[in-house]
């Protein structure tokens, strides 16, 4: 029974220890975390963000390839996928619009995320150059007879394997 008792009062800070670690995980994002996820005015939204050079690997022929008419210049493939906040259902029908922001630079970009089927499903997405710097990303995306919904990502580039 000694042992047993023992191996409680050594376990009790350990499972404290796990306790806090949940609960900080649910809570909220700090300001300059990298968000792939937001929910606003109706819609649900997916970022993500990959090296154009994994395009440009594909064969010629290859669906990502074909994308945004073979106009794959910059260094980053930006892309959202749109669901309906409350039923869940895909977006496809959407007109999607960007405003990318580094926060070590002035001014902005403004991209139009075209739509993009690949393997029977829409996403939005266009390419853009990134540098080494935190991103403010704005989406914008308007669908028939519906109010604009407005979504804001923080992304850090350096996650991105970028050429030096």
């Amino acid at each position: 029974m000694r042992g047993v008792r023992n191996l409680t009062i050594s376990v009790r800070p350990l499972i404290a220890t796990l306790i806090m670690f949940a609960l900080t995980a649910c809570g909220p994002t700090r300001p300059h975390e990298t968000m792939f996820v937001q929910t606003a005015d109706g819609v649900t939204a997916y970022l993500g963000v990959t090296s154009s050079a994994l395009i440009a690997a594909h064969a010629p022929d290859h669906a990502e390839r074909r994308m945004h008419a073979g106009r794959g210049t910059g260094n980053a493939h930006v892309m959202v996928a749109l669901f309906d906040a409350e039923t869940g259902a895909r977006i496809e029908d959407a007109a999607v619009d960007a405003s990318l922001r580094g926060e070590r630079h002035r001014g902005s970009r403004q991209l139009r995320l075209e739509p993009m089927r690949i393997e029977n499903v829409v996403t939005y997405g266009a390419f853009t150059t990134l540098g080494r710097d935190r991103y403010h990303l704005t989406i914008k995306a308007r669908r028939p007879d519906r109010p604009p919904a407005r979504l804001t990502f923080v992304y850090d580039a350096a996650a991105l394997p970028l050429p030096d």
